[in-house]
Protein backbone atom coordinates (compact mmCIF):
# COMPACT_ATOMS: atom_id res chain seq x y z
CA UNK A 1 0.00 0.00 0.00
CA UNK A 2 2.63 2.53 0.26
CA UNK A 3 4.30 1.97 -2.75
CA UNK A 4 0.60 3.31 -4.49
CA UNK A 5 0.43 6.07 -2.16
CA UNK A 6 4.17 6.60 -3.19
CA UNK A 7 2.99 6.82 -6.83
CA UNK A 8 0.61 8.63 -6.01
CA UNK A 9 2.14 11.44 -4.16
CA UNK A 10 4.56 11.80 -6.89
CA UNK A 11 2.14 12.56 -9.83
CA UNK A 12 1.54 16.42 -10.43
CA UNK A 13 -1.67 16.79 -11.66
CA UNK A 14 -1.81 20.06 -14.39
CA UNK A 15 -4.79 22.34 -13.63
CA UNK A 16 -4.14 24.88 -16.58
CA UNK A 17 -3.31 26.63 -13.60
CA UNK A 18 -0.56 25.48 -12.09
CA UNK A 19 0.72 21.83 -11.07
CA UNK A 20 -1.09 20.50 -7.83
CA UNK A 21 -0.04 17.06 -5.79
CA UNK A 22 -1.97 14.29 -5.09
CA UNK A 23 -2.51 12.02 -2.12
CA UNK A 24 -5.22 9.42 -1.35
CA UNK A 25 -6.79 7.42 1.58
CA UNK A 26 -7.39 4.06 2.31
CA UNK A 27 -10.16 2.09 4.61
CA UNK A 28 -9.07 -1.53 5.08
CA UNK A 29 -11.86 -3.74 6.35
CA UNK A 30 -10.93 -7.89 6.57
CA UNK A 31 -14.14 -10.35 6.40
CA UNK A 32 -14.58 -11.85 9.40
CA UNK A 33 -17.26 -14.30 10.97
CA UNK A 34 -18.69 -11.03 12.27
CA UNK A 35 -19.33 -9.81 9.39
CA UNK A 36 -23.14 -10.47 8.06
CA UNK A 37 -23.05 -8.86 4.77
CA UNK A 38 -21.52 -7.17 2.18
CA UNK A 39 -22.88 -3.87 3.32
CA UNK A 40 -21.07 -4.53 6.77
CA UNK A 41 -17.91 -4.68 4.98
CA UNK A 42 -18.48 -2.07 3.01
CA UNK A 43 -19.16 0.19 5.78
CA UNK A 44 -16.60 -0.68 7.53
CA UNK A 45 -13.70 0.03 5.32
CA UNK A 46 -15.86 3.37 5.24
CA UNK A 47 -15.58 3.67 8.85
CA UNK A 48 -11.66 3.08 8.67
CA UNK A 49 -11.21 5.67 5.50
CA UNK A 50 -12.71 8.43 7.35
CA UNK A 51 -10.25 7.60 10.02
CA UNK A 52 -7.43 7.72 7.86
CA UNK A 53 -8.75 11.15 6.54
CA UNK A 54 -9.37 12.32 10.52
CA UNK A 55 -5.71 11.26 10.59
CA UNK A 56 -4.12 13.74 8.88
CA UNK A 57 -4.58 12.43 5.27
CA UNK A 58 -2.08 10.56 2.84
CA UNK A 59 -2.36 7.11 5.06
CA UNK A 60 -4.19 3.72 5.73
CA UNK A 61 -6.32 2.79 7.98
CA UNK A 62 -7.78 -0.52 9.02
CA UNK A 63 -10.94 -1.59 10.86
CA UNK A 64 -11.38 -2.54 13.58
CA UNK A 65 -8.18 -1.08 15.03
CA UNK A 66 -8.16 1.98 13.20
CA UNK A 67 -4.14 1.94 13.20
CA UNK A 68 -2.68 4.63 10.74
CA UNK A 69 -0.23 3.75 8.85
Amino acid sequence: MQRIRDRVGAYKLDIGSGLVSVTISVGVAEYCPETQALDDLLRNADKAMYAAKESGRNCVSVYPAIDTV
